[in-house]
């Protein structure tokens, strides 16, 4: 795989749910003549009330796999960060989930496609959802 195809693929899993980042999203390749890295960065608007803030480094290895070396994925609810996914090298817990109060949680890695249906389920019952809110066991 390459970078563009990674791309790509980030525009079809987007579109097969029927969503699309918002204008000023970006997919740019990183300057870096011994990898094939790149960033993602956008906004994917689920609801007046409910989006979700997409921010990742990429690098396709030597083999043609893509390995994510950072990202964040923050569903936002009312204008508050409802649930967040992070993966961060050097944060004191590398992979982790934190909720509405900002506590971390030792999580494992979330791929894309799954953070995209926790949004939908955020989005699709929003009172429920901010009443209660995640269970963070279930999504760790």
């Amino acid at each position: 795989m390459t970078l563009d195809q990674y791309f790509d693929n980030i525009d079809k899993l987007l579109s097969a749910n029927g969503l699309m980042f918002e204008p000023g999203a970006i997919m740019l390749r990183l300057d870096d003549p011994t990898k094939q890295r790149g960033r993602v960065a956008g906004r994917v608007v689920f609801s007046d009330r409910t989006f979700l803030d997409i921010s990742e480094v990429v690098e396709i290895g030597d083999d043609g796999s893509p390995e994510r070396v950072r990202y964040c994925y923050y569903v936002i609810l009312d204008g508050v960060e409802f649930v967040g996914y992070d993966h961060s090298p050097d944060h004191p817990v590398p992979t982790h989930v934190h909720d509405r109060e900002h506590k971390s949680y030792p999580a494992r890695r979330r791929k894309l496609a799954e953070v995209i249906e926790i949004a939908w389920n955020v989005s699709s019952d929003e009172n429920y959802w901010a009443d209660t809110g995640p269970e963070i066991e279930e999504y760790a």
